[in-house]
């Protein structure tokens, strides 16, 4: 029989919410939109019951990084305009 002592790592349960947060903080309101003929940036921010939001084309602003660079300062325009605490 086996006498070695088995142990039990305990760790704090997160919420749904806090893992989503932490998950990658640059990213906060953009998302990547693949879909048929669309490809680019989506950027999304709700204050009192509205909806900001806006696509930054992958073939309308010259690739995949410069259209994550545009949607990144427009996301921190539009959070500074609606008093949301900076992403990064």
């Amino acid at each position: 029989m086996d006498n070695r002592k088995t142990t039990t790592k305990k760790t704090a349960v997160k919420s749904k919410t806090d893992r989503r947060r932490n998950k990658r903080p640059t990213m906060w309101g953009i998302s990547r939109i693949d879909s048929g003929f669309t490809h680019g940036w989506f950027v999304r921010a709700y204050k009192e019951g509205r909806t900001y939001s806006k696509l930054f084309s992958d073939s309308k602003i010259g690739g995949k990084n410069k259209a994550l660079k545009a949607a990144k300062e427009h996301r921190d325009k539009l959070f500074s305009e609606l008093g949301k605490a900076p992403a990064v």
